[in-house]
């Protein structure tokens, strides 16, 4: 497999924390944290023959930042996220799907979770919706989510909607924050991620490598080949018998040492208006299926950055957004990259 990037018209607005997926087969970023440091119900759809992004009307009803998305149907869900209220920064337990009919956006409120999650991750199976980690903004210091608290994973049936969501129990691993997940036929796969907590009013975190599988029909989480470094804030999109991870936090082990693989993108360099635009990682691996794998591709990301979103569509994927180290702009990017595979 070979994947060839290129810079795509950028987001109207910096951002980061969205939710992503197709929309009656365009890219919809939806939601997040814009700059200046504003949680956004706005959402903006791709328009390949206009070249350009385009406001989806109406916006979702309830502006959120540290939200998912995953495509459902022929449109997205979003699951989820954060909000600021006057009594401080709490998770949400709500469900939208936003579907297209014709020119005509429409959000449908689907059965609100058991327990608020900022960040998911998320799988699909048919009708079934899968929901999973997550977390609570932490207090004492911020900048991370608590996860220890959300054990329990739960499903959303589609075709029994009165029901509401299934709490199904403790997962087998910690709850993680960040990780990259990715479905494919009756199974989900997730990656990485980080356990976050506090102690003696102090911020703690353990990043992850492991990688497990949840099995829809049998209702069975199997653990699955660790990925070679601790990794969260990446993404992930399924493609044939594959998974395709790329950007986020990695920390490399240099000799037993763990060391942030960091990168330095730069916009306009030796001028005036010079600024960085990234600054994680680049890298793109691929994880075999059938074989329980991990290869790393040649190509890399044009701009690497943390907590990015992004989708597929055939043979092409779209990445928007993210997170980079550029206070002056609420750490938010406004790109868009596109990539198209190749065997």
């Amino acid at each position: 497999m070979n994947i060839t990037w290129q810079e795509g018209r950028w987001l109207p607005t910096f951002i980061k924390g969205g939710a992503m997926g197709l929309v009656d087969g365009r890219p919809v970023y939806a939601a997040g944290c814009t700059f200046p440091w504003r949680e956004t119900e706005q959402a903006w759809y791709w328009d390949a023959s206009r070249n350009d992004w385009f406001p989806v009307e109406p916006s979702i009803p309830f502006g959120r930042c540290y939200t998912q998305g995953i495509n459902l149907g022929d449109g997205l869900l979003v699951l989820g996220g954060r909000k600021s209220l006057p009594e401080g920064r709490v998770s949400l337990k709500d469900a939208w799907w936003l579907r297209r009919n014709g020119e005509t956006f429409t959000w449908t409120q689907l059965p609100d979770m058991h327990y608020p999650r900022a960040i998911a991750s998320i799988g699909i199976s048919g009708q079934k919706i899968l929901a999973f980690g997550g977390g609570e903004w932490e207090k004492s210091q911020g900048g991370a989510f608590v996860t220890r608290h959300l054990t329990n994973y739960e499903i959303l049936d589609l075709e029994h909607l009165s029901t509401g969501w299934r709490d199904m129990g403790p997962l087998p691993f910690p709850s993680l924050v960040g990780s990259a997940f990715a479905s494919i036929d009756k199974a989900t796969y997730v990656f990485g991620g980080y356990e976050c907590w506090s102690e003696d009013k102090q911020r703690k975190i353990n990043y992850y490598s492991t990688a497990w599988r949840y099995d829809f029909a049998q209702d069975r989480w199997t653990q699955m080949a660790d990925f070679p470094c601790v990794a969260s804030g990446w993404a992930a999109v399924p493609y044939d018998n594959q998974i395709i991870l790329m950007a986020g936090g990695l920390k490399l082990d240099l000799m037993g040492v763990k060391s942030h693989y960091l990168t330095h993108p730069l916009v306009e360099k030796g001028s005036g208006r010079q600024r960085m635009i990234g600054a994680y990682s680049d890298l793109v691996f691929v994880y075999d299926v059938a074989t329980n794998t991990y290869r790393r591709l040649e190509n890399r990301l044009p701009i690497g950055n943390n907590d990015i979103r992004c989708t597929i569509s055939g043979n092409t994927i779209y990445v928007a957004g993210g997170e980079t180290t550029d206070l002056a702009l609420s750490n938010c990017s406004n790109a868009f990259l596109i990539g198209t595979i190749s065997p």
